[in-house]
């Protein structure tokens, strides 16, 4: 069974920075910290899951990714 995992990417309103934050479910099952969630500091661009793949170098594959 694949791990359930999202990557979420935001952008600072501020100054454009960008971050990438990799959420496991139980972070979105309230239990573990979730950053950014309700904050207005930060928009968020996108929202991706896990697809349980690696690339060949082992790193992880989310949905939309080339």
């Amino acid at each position: 069974m694949r791990e359930i995992k999202f990557s979420y990417i935001w952008k600072r309103k501020e100054d454009g920075h960008l971050w990438e934050v990799i959420v496991p479910i139980e972070c979105l099952e309230g239990k573990g910290d979730t950053p950014f969630l309700g904050n207005d500091l930060w928009d968020l661009l996108a929202r991706r899951q896990f697809t349980g793949l690696k690339d060949k170098h082992g790193k992880d594959i989310y949905e939309g990714d080339f």
